[in-house]
């Protein structure tokens, strides 16, 4: 449990790091994918509700305190996800890429929406149409691209895990 821990703190601050410093650079033009969000989905989907609602809290706070104008929004916003990503953990298989893509497009719309919606529309000065078309979407195919590069690792290192921690259950008495 604790490899596990560490592990997953690694990937939130790689992913962090990635995310604000490295990704803006290489592709200045580019929108930037909403890495955060595809760890948030991923260890949901693999791992459940439970380490999606931690893992979407953990992240979303540190968003908050780095870069937010309100401490808990985005804690709020990446804990629902992680809960509603996690929901479909027994549901469909881990290994099939094609549910977490979906996942991550998804949670990557609604983040967006709800985004706007507290934060821009409340203001009173967007539009919504312009929003979707110059942010949302192409933040949305972004994350969807990225998933499609990340999850195969994130799935290998749960898998990786999840193994160490099933061979630190068994029993000596029992054999190996």
């Amino acid at each position: 449990m604790r490899r596990r821990i560490i592990v997953t703190v690694i990937l939130v601050i790689a992913a962090l790091l990635l995310q604000t410093a490295v990704i803006p650079v290489i592709f200045p033009s580019f929108i930037t994918p909403n890495l955060l969000l595809i760890l948030v989905v991923s260890f949901g989907f693999m791992c459940g509700s439970r380490t999606g609602i931690w893992l979407g809290f953990v992240t979303g706070l540190l968003l908050d305190l780095l870069y937010g104008d309100f401490v808990g929004f985005n804690a709020l916003l990446y804990m629902s996800l992680g809960y509603m990503n996690g929901r479909f953990c027994k549901v469909f298989f881990d290994e099939d890429l094609k549910v977490p893509m979906l996942l991550a497009g998804i949670s990557d719309f609604i983040y967006g929406t709800l985004y706007f919606l507290f934060l821009f529309a409340l203001k009173r000065n967007h539009s919504y149409g312009v929003y979707l078309r110059y942010t949302i979407l192409p933040e949305v195919i972004s994350t969807i691209l990225f998933t499609i590069l990340i999850y195969k690792l994130l799935f290998w290192i749960n898998s990786r895990l999840s193994a160490h921690e099933l061979e630190e259950q068994q029993s000596p008495w029992l054999g190996r």
